[in-house]
């Protein structure tokens, strides 16, 4: 394989090719993580009921990977060479996001990062393909397999509970530099429900 990482964007308009610099940028400092744009800003602009659905998957992710992770529905992503390397065996269809988190934890022993990007549900997206009973329920059953498998589900959730990786990227325009781990509740006073120029 002649590359060294990945970059994943969604194709229905939520995320931008501007905020992958950022992803890049905290790849330096992070060289052993996924890297994940999470939809932390602007939140208001995300359905009540996604934004529910998105921190129960959060939740049970985070405890099949055994770290917290933040917005494990995002699909824009920074994948490295070692989570790249475990692609051909993931599931495939809508699993395989959530798939390719959980091994790249369990197996290649990697970290999961995120940075907070916009939520951006206001404007006229493509039509998703997702299908949310049959797909949710494929998506539990892949959970629930890999709880099973890896096993130690008391010290997996444990690790779970604990504080997520949550990088601050400031952007001048010419360069991006992450400046600092932030905590959810430190990012929110941040920006104090406003859009943060990170």
């Amino acid at each position: 394989m002649g590359i060294d990482a990945v970059a994943t964007m969604d194709g229905d308009g939520q995320h931008l090719a501007t905020d992958i610099p950022r992803l890049a940028a905290v790849s330096r400092l992070y060289p052993r993580a996924v890297i994940i744009g999470a939809r932390l800003l602007d939140r208001e602009q995300q359905p009540a009921s996604r934004r529910r659905a998105n921190e129960v998957a959060d939740w049970w992710v985070s405890w099949a990977c055994a770290q917290p992770i933040v917005d494990t529905q995002s699909g824009q992503r920074w994948y490295p060479r070692a989570a790249l390397e475990l692609v051909d065996s993931a599931p495939k269809g809508f699993v395989f996001e959530t798939a390719i988190l959980i091994r790249a934890a369990r197996e290649a022993g990697l970290d999961v990062v995120s940075i907070p990007i916009a939520s951006r549900y206001q404007v006229n997206f493509r039509h998703s393909h997702f299908r949310p009973v049959v797909d949710t329920l494929r998506i539990t059953a892949h959970i629930a397999t890999c709880m099973f498998r890896y096993g130690q589900p008391v010290s997996s959730f444990h690790r779970a509970q604990l504080r997520p990786t949550i990088v601050a990227v400031q952007s001048d325009g010419a360069s991006t530099t992450p400046s600092r781990s932030v905590s959810i509740d430190q990012m929110q006073k941040l920006t104090h429900g406003r859009r943060m120029s990170v």
